[in-house]
């Protein structure tokens, strides 16, 4: 075998050919050299053969193999020809939701956004991308009548249809099964089969995830009642919107890594959490583990991409904390600023209030003076001036007619000033009263109004949403929990 640089060492490592020479080598050093370098060629093709044998009989890495996808059109779970039909469509709008996610996903800052935030809170916009990038390897399935050839296969994936007797059909739109991994509709048996099995519900649908994304789109973004197709009383979502969330839970297409592999995320009082209010509301260090979320990313990418712009963001607490819970706190802050700017206020209206009931017998002395008035009045026998007594006389039986008379005679009796100050006085007697009490609070509530106005002003300027997300309250994606068929076992 010759190499480049080996002519070098040639006349060292040839034997010699001479018939002077009983010894085959000219001299021990050409000896040393032709041994080492036997050697070194021994090891050489020794580990060019392994590596030759490597690389055409070994394994790859499980990233690395290749999938498998089938479809069973024969046994108890057997597709007719209209599912098959529905399932490859699924796995198309699977893979263009995932498509359209992954677009959304490559905006600038886009974690930024009201949306992003709102979906995944601080969870990295690779690790996000990752999760569509599976989806993306979903193929259309070769038909299989049995599941002996994938008994304990990893690498292999067979979707299958439950049929309409079974229990599943009427509480989960899919179940997704892993090789190895025990769940509650096992019954102690250990899956070898890895399936994603799709009830009648979860085929129902018969339409695209566009059509939903549409809808959304109308209602500027807000979930309502109507935005998934209802059969039979019961909500029926696109089954592409279903395959996404499934493929989160499946193991062959997570690379068999179980670290990446999903379970549904809890509600605070222990509700599975489908819903578009629900996934909001769960905590942050669950959204990125919450396998609807992504449903709901890829579906709001295609109806309200401006949901994920860095502009649809609108200040004020992120997503550290629930969005209840900021709504909780501005609610109580924004009490407290009208409690503490409506205390000077009462204060003032609990002095003077307190200075007319003392007043009360003061103008009960007033009504006495009217007396020495009648002494002059007296005098003249036939005066006009008399009716003016008459006046105190009614003004004595009801109090309450005797004050408006008596605030007239007041002003009419201006010569003594200490007297004149305190009926004026008596004008705010009338609100004393606790009927009259409910202006003073009206006051109250009129004086905070003004500066309750003055920063909804102000709060609209450095707060209110930009036109592209104009939906969007307080960062919160709009909408109704819709009751998703749903079965915790996965």
């Amino acid at each position: 075998m010759w190499a480049p640089g080996s002519s070098i060492l040639l006349p060292f490592l040839l034997p010699s050919c001479s018939a002077s020479s009983p010894f085959p080598f000219s001299s021990p050093l050409s000896f040393f050299f032709f041994f080492h370098a036997m050697h070194f060629i021994s090891f050489a093709a020794s580990v060019l053969i392994s590596t030759a044998i490597i690389a055409q009989g070994s394994p790859l890495p499980l990233e690395r193999r290749a999938l498998s996808f089938h479809i069973l059109t024969a046994g108890t779970e057997a597709c007719d020809d209209t599912q098959v039909t529905a399932i490859n469509a699924a796995i198309t709008d699977a893979k263009l939701m995932a498509s359209v996610a992954l677009k959304a996903l490559k905006v600038k800052d886009v974690q930024k956004s009201n949306g992003f935030n709102q979906l995944f809170a601080k969870a990295s916009v690779a690790t996000v991308q990752e999760r569509y990038n599976f989806v993306n390897k979903l193929e259309i399935p070769a038909k299989v009548t049995s599941l002996d050839a994938f008994q304990g296969n990893a690498d292999a994936l067979v979707f299958t249809c439950i049929p309409a007797t079974d229990v599943k059909a009427a509480k989960a739109a899919a179940n997704t099964v892993n090789i190895g991994k025990l769940t509650k509709g096992s019954n102690g048996v250990v899956p070898t089969v890895n399936l994603i099995r799709f009830s009648p519900l979860g085929l129902a649908a018969g339409e695209s995830f566009t059509v939903a994304a549409g809808k959304l789109k109308a209602s500027k973004g807000e979930m309502k009642l109507d935005t998934f197709k209802v059969v039979g009383g019961k909500l029926a979502p696109p089954a592409g919107f279903t395959l996404l969330h499934e493929v989160q839970h499946s193991l062959p297409l997570l690379g068999n890594v179980e670290t990446k592999h999903l379970i549904d995320q809890k509600t605070a009082d222990d509700k599975p959490a489908i819903g578009i209010q629900q996934v909001q509301l769960i905590g942050d260090a669950q959204k990125p583990q919450n396998p609807q979320n992504y449903a709901f990313f890829a579906l709001y990418a295609q109806s309200n991409p401006e949901f994920f712009l860095p502009s649809c963001f609108i200040p004020g607490p992120l997503l550290g904390t629930a969005p209840v819970e900021r709504s909780i706190s501005l609610f109580l802050r924004s009490l407290v600023e009208r409690v503490t700017k409506a205390k000077p206020v009462a204060v003032p209206v609990k002095k003077p209030t307190a200075v007319p009931v003392k007043a009360a017998p003061v103008a009960a002395k007033p009504v006495v003076a009217a007396k020495p008035v009648a002494a002059p009045v007296a005098k003249p026998v036939t005066p006009p001036v008399v009716a003016k007594p008459v006046v105190p006389a009614k003004a004595a039986p009801p109090p309450v007619v005797a004050k408006p008379p008596t605030a007239v005679p007041a002003k009419a009796a201006a010569p003594p000033p200490p007297v004149v100050a305190k009926p004026p006085t008596a004008v705010p007697v009338k609100a004393v009263p606790p009927p009259v009490v409910a202006k003073p609070s009206a006051a109250v509530s009129a004086k905070p109004a003004p500066p309750v106005s003055s920063k909804a002003a102000v709060a609209p300027a450095a707060a209110a949403p930009p036109t592209s997300c104009p939906s969007i309250k307080n960062g919160l994606i709009p909408g109704v929990d819709l009751a998703f068929p749903f079965d915790d076992d996965e």
